[in-house]
């Protein structure tokens, strides 16, 4: 048993991480927190998958929607890296380059961890179909996530074993929970089709 308190970090890295994992056959238990890279490719990795009372399991983005980020978004990302303005058109290509490749490998980890894709590009429509509660914490430093529900973690992903604790009754009732220790809104599956 591995346990996990990440808010994410290098996609690669993480994908090569979910790997080992897998092979391992390990389980992963959630301490406080598991989100964007822990939560895309260690968590759904693992053979027994617990969120305990009070921790949170937050996807923030794939591989394959930031792939998506025309080139004023990657320009934006450039600069809210630190690189200078002067010269960062030639940086947007290798960016875009580097997304693509990330996109591939993404692809390829859900292929031979036999991961619905969809658990990866869904994102993009929980963004899209939460425009009414973003503007709600306009005022908030407050960046969205999307918990799924064990549900459709096993029904739309093929990602089962998990024992989840934590999902905060917010999530149900009003579409949404707001962690502040996090500054993490998240939402849940409520924006979302069924799968088949």
């Amino acid at each position: 048993m591995i346990r996990v308190k990440s808010g994410g970090g290098n996609t690669e890295a993480g994908m090569l991480l979910g790997r080992f994992i897998r092979e391992k056959n390990l389980d992963i238990q959630v301490d406080e927190i598991c989100a964007s890279s822990c939560a895309n490719y260690l968590f759904p990795a693992a053979r027994r998958k617990i969120i305990p009372a009070g921790a949170i399991l937050a996807l923030h983005g794939t591989a394959y929607t930031t792939s998506l980020a025309d080139d004023k978004r990657m320009r934006e990302m450039l600069l809210d890296a630190g690189l200078p303005s002067s010269g960062i058109e030639t940086e947007v290509e290798d960016l875009r380059l580097a997304l693509a490749k990330q996109a591939r490998l993404e692809r390829q980890f859900s292929t031979d961890l036999k991961i619905a894709a969809a658990y990866y590009s869904d994102f993009k429509t929980v963004v899209e179909k939460s425009q009414s509660i973003i503007a709600k914490f306009n005022n908030k430093d407050a960046s969205l996530f999307w918990w799924p529900s064990t549900k459709r973690l096993t029904s739309c992903y093929g990602i089962d074993n998990v024992e989840d604790f934590g999902r905060p009754p917010g999530i149900g009732s009003d579409g949404y929970s707001y962690a502040a220790k996090f500054s993490a809104l998240i939402t849940g599956d409520d924006n979302l089709p069924d799968c088949h």
